[in-house]
């Protein structure tokens, strides 16, 4: 789709249905911004932003948003703040290398697995947490 766009600076998602495709964004060198606003996107897909090293925040309004899939941010070094109502999975190393990432919220979570690999983190999760599967690498 839009994989190793350099000039692309923000991506703002407005009544779009449906998922990103996998690699979707990939190495897009100048990403800084990713909203999802209030869209019916169900499921970022595999690696749809890995490597895009200048992607500061990701937004999620919706509810609708299920699944980010394996290395969706993968390599994403500037990634610092990343907030997601409700998400239901969490694939492995999606937030891998994020060296900067310091928050991530999942305010309403219902997590069937959560699987993150990240240096730094603080990790907002409801009070009441259901059974968590998998890994969880902080």
């Amino acid at each position: 789709m839009f994989n190793g766009c350099k000039n692309l600076k923000s991506v703002k998602f407005t009544s779009t249905s449906g998922y990103i495709d996998s690699l979707a964004f990939q190495s897009c060198e100048s990403l800084e911004y990713v909203d999802l606003g209030t869209t019916t996107i169900t499921e970022i897909g595999e690696s749809a932003f890995q490597e895009c090293k200048f992607i500061e925040k990701v937004y999620s309004k919706s509810t609708a948003l299920k699944t980010i899939g394996y290395s969706a941010f993968y390599l994403c070094a500037k990634l610092s703040t990343a907030s997601f109502p409700e998400c239901m999975h969490i694939g492995s190393y999606a937030f891998a290398f994020c060296s900067n990432l310091t928050s991530i919220s999942f305010p309403s979570l219902a997590a069937w697995r959560i699987s993150l690999y990240c240096d730094w983190l603080i990790l907002k999760l409801p009070e009441e947490l259901p059974t968590l599967k998998g890994n969880l690498y902080l």
